[in-house]
């Protein structure tokens, strides 16, 4: 058995090293949250090979201090640990929202006199014992578990509190972190085999897995959507048109060009805040609608593209359903919205490439557009105003 337990945490020591190299050279997002999450992998890393060492055949009985200072430094690590944790958390959720520090703080607190009681547990040999060279849990050793529980659920208390300022990610390696030891500890005390170490190690696996998936989720939000709308920006638009080479493939397709009416004006009178508004205001129509069937992308100032699909049939209703949404917002600053709107379709002119459809669209949009500005009574200079 002794055999299975080195083997398991010397794999584990393994993946832990090679995280903190990771961790070290490719997340970059932030300074901090990286500095924290490294010296919680190296805490896990040093708990993993003492307790390694601590299982390795060596006439203990010769040395039974240094084994007593092994075995503590496996106790005391986990109240480090969660130390850490509390601060990375705290440093996590404040780079995105405000949040109070004084529940995290608790925790430290709570987290330092654990680790205290533990060393005091420890020398005074009520934690465990060492004879003829052996470890033997002492009288408190359920007192300890109890004690990590209660700190379990301070974090999960305070994770679960603060939910609404979590990504899934978040959630996912938080609640891993959490969770995975109060299942080992239960594992423990019901079996008698102590696999928390090991089963730490996993959930600090599983928790850089999900930071990592959340961070290159971010860089790619950062490359490919549109910071003021939401919407998909010019950099994804160009990769999408590069996907369509062949349109007899996508007989559905749709394209749609669409300029927001009247911005100058709005930007002239109520100021670029009012303007954004509108341009939010057609951005959350196109996605609410066109964004069902397809892709929606802000390609400019206050230009759009949708690439869709829809038969002829459901053409008609979605165009229908899109001015009724237009003609139905109402922003805190901008009474209301028009916009002009040109489609193309492969269905109407099925031997021309996705270039020329968008030339068609845009063109239909600017006949929309200046029919708008003529129906307005606006001259030639307000129009090619609104068009630049």
């Amino acid at each position: 058995m002794n055999n299975v337990f080195i083997a398991v945490e010397s794999l584990a020591a393994l993946i832990i090293l090679i995280l903190i190299f990771a961790n070290v050279y490719e997340m970059k997002e932030n300074s901090a949250k990286k500095s924290l999450f490294t010296r919680l992998l190296i805490a896990n890393e040093i708990v993993v090979v003492v307790d390694v060492i601590t299982w390795l055949k060596f006439d203990w009985r010769k040395y039974p201090l240094l084994l007593s200072a092994l075995i503590a430094v496996t106790y005391i690590t986990p109240a480090v640990m969660q130390i850490l944790f509390s601060l990375y958390i705290y440093e996590h959720i404040s780079l995105k929202a405000e949040v109070n520090k004084k529940p995290f703080n608790f925790i430290v607190y709570f987290s330092a006199v654990e680790g205290i009681a533990t060393a005091v547990l420890c020398l005074t040999g009520n934690l465990f014992t060492i004879q003829d060279g052996k470890f033997y849990e002492g009288p408190l050793g359920h007192f300890y578990y109890l004690l990590n529980i209660l700190n379990v659920i301070l974090l999960v208390s305070l994770i679960v509190f603060n939910s609404r300022k979590l990504s899934p990610h978040d959630m996912m390696a938080a609640l891993t972190f959490c969770v995975v030891p109060v299942v080992s500890i239960m594992t423990t005390v019901v079996t008698g085999l102590n696999f928390s170490i090991t089963l730490l190690s996993v959930s600090m696996l599983i928790m850089y897995v999900m930071l990592q998936s959340e961070y290159e989720s971010l860089l790619f939000r950062r490359a490919n959507v549109d910071e003021l709308t939401g919407l998909l920006n010019r950099a994804a638009y160009e990769d999408e048109v590069t996907k369509y080479q062949d349109l007899r493939q996508y007989p559905n397709l749709v394209y749609a060009s669409v300029d927001v009416n009247g911005l100058k004006r709005v930007n002239d009178t109520l100021g670029h805040v009012a303007g954004d508004e509108l341009i939010c205001g057609a951005a959350d129509c196109l996605k609410g609608v066109f964004g069902k069937y397809g892709k929606v992308f802000r390609t400019g100032g206050d230009e759009f593209v949708s690439i869709f699909f829809a038969d002829e049939g459901q053409l008609t209703a979605v165009i229908e359903e899109f001015e009724s949404t237009v003609q139905g917002w109402k922003g805190n600053l901008v009474d209301s919205l028009t916009v002009s709107l040109g489609l193309a379709a492969p269905a109407e002119f099925p031997d021309e490439p996705l270039v020329e459809l968008a030339k068609i669209a845009d063109s239909r949009m600017y006949d929309s557009k200046r029919n708008f500005y003529s129906s307005a009574g606006m001259d030639r200079r307000s129009q090619n105003d609104a068009h630049r």
